[in-house]
This record gives C-alpha cells, structure tokens and sequence, in this order.
C-alpha cells in the first residue's frame, strides 16, 4: 500500500523588494517521501506582495499515486526594509 505524498517547504522571511520565488526550495515525493519525485506536479494557491510588510500564507497541493491529495501552508513574512544609517 502506497503511503501519503509529502511537500516539504518551510516559512520564510524576507525583507520588502526583496525577490521570491514561490518553488524555491519546495519539494515533493510520493510514497511518504520515499518514492517517486512529484515536485513538478505541485500547485499553488496564495499570492504575495513583496513591496507590503505582512504576512502572506501560501498553500502547496499534491497529488499522490494513491489518489490522496496532501497540502502544505507556510507563512512568508515580509519585513519593512532595514534603513541604512546615514553619518554625516
């Protein structure tokens, strides 16, 4: 019997301009982790803004050779960007 799909991804901070890539670092395998590499078929729900401090929840979903279909929310949270001293 096969096991459940796992996602792995992790929340994230990130100052405000800075880029995001949505899939960066996000991976996904049948079989409780152990079978085949469905990190392709993964989809997405969520969007962010990374020019507005918050908090931005993004959803990852999978479907598994069972038929099972797992999800994954993580927070990305924008900072306001750290001002740089000015010594005049």
């Amino acid at each position: 019997m096969l096991g459940n799909a796992v996602i792995h991804a992790k929340n994230t901070t990130l100052n405000a301009g800075d880029e995001f890539e949505l899939m960066k670092g996000v991976t996904a395998r049948d079989d409780g982790g152990n079978g085949q590499d469905l990190t392709k078929n993964v989809t997405i729900s969520g969007k962010i803004n990374t020019y507005i401090p918050g908090k931005y929840k993004i959803t990852y979903k999978v479907t598994g050779a069972n038929g099972v279909t797992v999800s994954k929310e993580v927070t990305v949270t924008v900072k306001e960007p750290t001002s740089k001293a000015c010594f005049w």
